[in-house]
């Protein structure tokens, strides 16, 4: 996936736009951690002295006093660092001036965790989640998953990971508790009804799904993306082409519960769709940058409806948005998540990573999405998660699906 363009001959950067807080597979995190290795030439120039510096010898006396006094000896440098680091970015979170909920200091082992999740698999269940009313709760299960086989279902709520209390844990939190190494144990205590259950669920190896497809009605293409990674412009592409190859002329495009990716991946899908014009504006300290369609799609006189909820999120809000300010969709459902904000990743000396917000980005009408969301064309809703069409499950009932259902009504 090519990265956008560099600013400074010095990085190469890549821009990428991702949702944290939002619905995702247990065991995955949609942190798409593609930064560039570092040259040892330019070392010098990134890791320059700032104009204003930390009071480093404080810091040091610190932990120093920590590790003499402290009630329990041993106290492990490394993880003081790490929580000095992720404390440091976690300011512009704490802090009213910035509200920023999307930058943060990865440790190596959390950075090739994330990076294993991009390449397509990880150690895992196979579950999706949220944040329900300070809840960690269930949305999702995938097919053929531990979580499945174990019969962990949505709306299940999580109170107890491997022992140690869920209350309060954010999704990444728990994604980092519950993913792990293939053929090992997770513990999960769950509430279900008033009931609770315990979940002994061996982890295995999970292949991320990036695009799901399939002929939904007579001259009908359904069409989910799950997230903007790698493969998934490549993916989307050759399934729309058979679809038109087919004879298909009406296509339900699906993006509820995507949290987002890579922004190249969204001005591609665009593309598809529209001729001529802007997917999006990148707007950062200094420049601003706008992306355009390729002129190479293979659907531009198709009729689409666009399924959004409030999980639909940055890549997933770049896409529904352009293809509405184009009059070229529809959008059905709810509400979208709401982040304008671009990141990009700056590898570390340790081998870890900062993940820092440098930008962001508006529709073509030049409407910032940020903390406000899209709001579709005809708002439904679904009664409960269950009802949600999960196109890789062969099980799963279309006719369920409200938001599904009004989207095939729209293009009647």
């Amino acid at each position: 996936m090519a990265p956008t363009r560099a600013r400074g001959r010095w990085l190469k950067r890549v821009v990428i736009v991702l949702l944290l807080p939002v619905s995702f597979y247990l065991g995955m995190v949609f942190e798409f951690h593609a930064g560039p290795d570092i040259d040892q030439v330019i070392a010098p120039a990134l890791f320059a002295a700032p104009v204003k510096s930390l009071d480093l010898g404080t810091l040091n006396q610190v932990f120093e006093l920590m590790q003499r006094n402290y009630a329990k000896k041993d106290l492990n440098s490394n993880d003081a660092f790490n929580a000095a680091a992720k404390g440091l970015v976690h300011n512009l979170l704490g802090s009213p001036q910035y509200k920023d909920d999307f930058s943060f200091y990865f440790t190596p082992e959390e950075l090739r965790q994330n990076k294993e999740f991009l390449a397509g698999s990880f150690g895992g269940i196979g579950a999706s989640m949220e944040v329900k009313n300070t809840q960690l709760t269930v949305t999702a299960i995938t097919p053929s998953s531990p979580a499945q086989a174990a019969d962990l279902r949505a709306g299940d709520v999580v109170t107890r990971i491997d022992g140690q209390d869920a209350a309060g844990l954010t999704v990444d939190q728990a994604v980092q508790k519950i993913r792990g190494k293939v053929n090992t144990h997770v513990k999960l205590t769950v509430s279900r009804a008033g009931k609770i259950l315990e979940f002994d669920i061996v982890r295995a190896q999970i292949s991320v799904p990036s695009v799901r497809s399939k002929d939904i009605a007579p001259g009908v293409f359904y069409i989910r993306v799950y997230e903007f990674g790698e493969h998934s412009a490549d993916d989307f592409d050759k399934q729309l082409r058979d679809a038109v190859a087919r004879g298909d002329n009406k296509v339900i495009f699906d993006l509820r519960r995507d949290p987002g990716g890579f922004v190249s991946a969204a001005d591609r899908i665009v593309s598809e769709f529209v001729r001529s014009g802007v997917t999006v504006k990148v707007v950062d300290r200094s420049t601003t940058d706008e992306h355009k369609v390729t002129g190479q799609g293979v659907a531009f006189d198709t009729r689409v409806v666009v399924l959004v909820d409030e999980n639909s999120a940055s890549a997933s809000e770049i896409t529904a948005g352009a293809l509405q300010d184009h009059q070229r969709a529809t959008l059905v459902g709810k509400k979208t998540f709401g982040k304008g904000l671009v990141e990009q990743d700056f590898p570390l000396r340790n081998g870890g990573d900062l993940h820092l917000t440098v930008a962001y980005w508006y529709r073509p009408s030049g409407k910032s999405i940020n903390l406000v969301g899209i709001t579709p064309d005809t708002t439904v809703a679904l009664a409960s998660p269950q009802d949600f069409y999960e196109v890789a499950d062969p099980a799963a009932n279309a006719a369920k699906d409200a938001q599904l259902q009004a989207a095939l009504a729209a293009l009647k």
